[in-house]
């Protein structure tokens, strides 16, 4: 602006609609503090999306190729003395018979296994006082694999459970949040996880716990060492992996695998509730009232008969007869003898528990074979008889008779 000197007339004349803004970017600045303020404590953004994980790539199976198969077996004691985990993978050992398994019958096939999955306090090691629970993942039978169980010929559950792409996916994939942002602070934050096994078993009611080595029956369990499995998330390619100490497990040729705990581990791995105090003794001065009503229970004591458990016989042999079947020197009831080549019949015996069985023949058995309870014997050619010890009779017992030494058909 160039004003002109002009002696007369000084003055400068300024449109009354001019404004000079110097406060040009407060306001907008001022609104844009304000709406950050706002939405950072009224209904923040944040990012509570789950994804789905998959079970990182390994290198195994026969061709060696990289996969993303997951693994899991489980192993029940057997009914030796001491109990051991040789041949556990085995329902039997629980009380579910072959016949029943291969029936897939909803009553016998409900029971199930829980993997739980823990975290803790970083740098801490889990137990039963500093973990937490933050999801389960169930396997129930029908999910598992199935093997020809030659017997009677029927495909029928183990306990051993993959998940791959193409087949049992819900047993390969787990499902946790995208953004660990949201749980900075709490017990939840980081990427590691902690993972144990229990069987609930709707046969017995029972439930069974896991540790993740082969312990000998009578050893201790250290919670902290022998219980969990380690597992570990990776959020850029949304995978895990799982550790027994440093060493990857999940591929077929490296399983995860459990091995079930003995009752007196029960304590340790699955606290029992503290017993409530028991109700005061009444005092000496005021007698306790009699009631007037006396109600017996129903539920059998010590000397009620336990109920029967089947005895299956079937007679594979051409020409030979069973004249007699014992279990712990008592004879199979509701059975009629001899049992006669190709036939098949069922009783039921009062013993419960390990027992000895005794298969009595009619005569010479040269080259036959006889299948009890799931172990192949085959008499000398003198024998008339069989003696089968250590025989589970809980869930009942099979038989058969064969005419070869393979005890098979």
């Amino acid at each position: 602006m160039k004003i002109l000197r002009n002696d007369s007339n000084r003055n400068i004349i300024l449109n009354s609609e001019t404004n000079f803004r110097t406060d040009l970017g407060w306001e907008e600045s001022f609104q844009e503090f304000e709406k950050d303020t706002l939405e950072s404590i009224i209904n923040p953004a944040v990012n509570f999306e789950t994804v789905r994980y998959a079970h990182k790539l390994c290198t195994g199976g026969t061709a060696n190729i990289e996969q993303m198969d997951i693994w899991f077996y489980f192993y029940f004691y057997n009914n030796e003395s001491p109990p051991t985990h040789v041949g556990g993978l085995n329902y039997e050992l629980i009380g579910l018979t072959p016949e029943r398994n291969a029936k897939v019958l909803r009553q016998d096939n409900d029971s199930f296994f829980r993997l739980e999955f823990y975290k803790v306090p970083e740098g801490e090691n889990p137990n039963s006082s500093n973990r937490k629970l933050v999801f389960t993942k169930h396997l129930p039978i029908p999910l598992g694999e199935r093997v020809l169980y030659s017997p009677n010929n029927e495909r029928i559950y183990v306990p051993v459970f993959m998940g791959s792409n193409f087949r049992n996916k819900e047993n390969m994939y787990l499902f946790w949040f995208q953004d660990n942002t949201v749980m900075d602070g709490t017990l939840m934050s980081g990427n590691t996880f902690y993972m144990t096994a229990k069987f609930f078993n709707t046969i017995d009611g029972k439930t069974i716990s896991f540790t993740n080595n082969d312990k000998p029956y009578t050893d201790p369990v250290n919670e902290e060492v022998d219980v969990y499995y380690r597992m570990d998330i990776e959020r850029v390619g949304y995978t895990y992996t799982l550790y027994s100490g440093s060493t990857e497990v999940g591929c077929s040729d490296n399983p995860i695998r459990f091995y079930a705990a003995s009752d007196s581990d029960s304590s340790i791995i699955r606290p029992s509730p503290t017993p409530s105090a028991p109700p005061p003794t009444p005092s000496s001065s005021t007698p306790a009232p009699t009631p007037s009503i006396s109600v017996s229970s129903s539920v059998p004591g010590p000397s009620a008969s336990m109920p029967a458990q089947m005895v299956q016989v079937t007679n594979y042999n051409a020409s030979l007869n069973i004249t007699d079947i014992t279990v712990n020197g008592v004879s199979v009831s509701d059975i009629s003898y001899p049992i006669l080549p190709s036939e098949q019949k069922v009783g039921s015996t009062s013993q419960i528990g390990t027992h000895t069985v005794v298969v009595t023949f009619s005569g010479i058995s040269n080259g036959e074979s006889v299948n009890v309870d799931g172990n192949c014997y085959t008499p000398t050619i003198f024998e008339t008889y069989i003696t089968q010890p250590s025989v589970n009779t809980v869930g009942g017992i099979i038989i058969g008779y064969y005419a070869n030494i393979n005890c098979t058909p």
